[in-house]
């Protein structure tokens, strides 16, 4: 039997100047179980490809569904500002 699909899992929101000129080429998920304390570790690498040069100099939206945390942004070797 197929699980059937909801809301939740699926992008929310409209396609804005954030999301409009990259597409993901690929995700690299780790992730680490801590079963004492209940809460997990990961971290998720993202390959894009650059569809044109992005119109929001720089700004890229990705988004991330409560309670996972960003702590870092890193690309080309540099840390990157962010915000939630």
């Amino acid at each position: 039997m197929f699980a059937q699909y909801t809301r939740q899992d699926s992008l929310r929101g409209s396609i804005t100047s954030g999301r409009d000129w990259w597409n993901v080429t690929r995700y690299d998920i780790s992730v680490t179980p801590d079963h004492a304390s209940k809460s997990i570790r990961g971290s998720n690498t993202i390959r894009f490809r650059w569809l044109r040069p992005s119109p929001t100099a720089g700004y890229m939206q990705i988004d991330l569904q409560q309670p996972l945390i960003i702590d870092s942004v890193i690309y080309k070797n540099r840390s990157l500002k962010f915000k939630r």
